[in-house]
């Protein structure tokens, strides 16, 4: 899926997307918000060309230690697949997410920041 990757289109919120990144085989969006960014949604595209396989999200200036993810309407848990890593930079901290998934039909991300 990484060689033909689906479209990322931000729905809400306040990341913007940079792209797929090929080398890191991830989609990159950065927070436009000063500070912590709201809750944002996303939708990929996924089809028979273009699946879904593993996701992984690098979102720079995320600036907060946790997330909740959702994915379709369900929250992800470790059981789930998911997986996260936060890593500081001189200005904050940007946010690493897999999901263990795989698609040929569009799928809808959720991500809220954790404001504990």
């Amino acid at each position: 899926s990484w060689s033909q990757a689906p479209e990322l289109r931000v729905v809400s919120g306040g990341l913007k997307s940079e792209g797929f990144d090929r080398a890191q085989r991830a989609y990159v969006l950065k927070n436009s918000e000063a500070a912590k960014p709201g809750k944002a949604e996303f939708e990929l595209a996924a089809d028979a060309d273009s699946p879904v396989h593993n996701l992984c999200l690098f979102i720079k200036g995320w600036n907060s230690e946790e997330a909740v993810v959702s994915l379709d309407g369900k929250t992800l848990t470790k059981q789930d697949g998911l997986r996260l890593g936060v890593l500081p930079t001189l200005t904050g901290t940007d946010l690493v997410v897999w999901i263990e998934k795989k698609s040929s039909r569009p799928v809808r991300v959720v991500l809220t920041p954790d404001r504990a």
